[in-house]
């Protein structure tokens, strides 16, 4: 199958997309090989941000993301998102969000999961927009 123009920009922008949410956890926890295991910080207006360490390897680490929004009552306000980090090549990757499994990088449509056709880069944007709104929150 060639490489098509599409394709080719399509992966520059998913790679960029995990080079950009491996910068942005690392200024929320420093060195990404050397993180603890559980990771809690207090955020302005009640909100909550843990993570989790669910296995660490050589080259990989799983974590689990749990933000905590209280203030945007009455709608759920816990997501929950696990990503893998590949410390070798310095990106983030989202495996699972709120309770969905694995899902390809382009569906088809329709789906029996319901799925977007970019669902796997939709859930990569919402770790990046997580990321960035609990740094927001920090830094005030």
């Amino acid at each position: 199958m060639p490489v098509t123009a599409h394709t080719h920009k399509h992966f520059f922008n998913q790679t960029r997309l995990h080079e950009t949410n491996y910068r942005l956890l690392q200024q929320l926890l420093g060195d990404l090989e050397q993180i603890d295991p559980h990771c809690h910080f207090e955020l302005l207006k009640n909100s909550a941000l843990h993570i989790e360490i669910k296995e660490k390897h050589r080259y990989t680490t799983m974590i689990t993301l749990t933000l905590t929004l209280p203030h945007l009552a009455p709608f759920n306000t816990n997501l929950t998102i696990e990503a893998r980090i590949y410390h070798d090549a310095h990106v983030v990757e989202v495996s699972h969000y709120q309770q969905h499994g694995r899902f390809a990088v382009q569906c088809d449509i329709p789906n029996r999961h319901g799925y977007h056709l970019d669902e796997k880069q939709q859930a990569n944007k919402m770790l990046q927009e997580s990321l960035r709104y609990s740094l927001r929150l920090l830094r005030r």
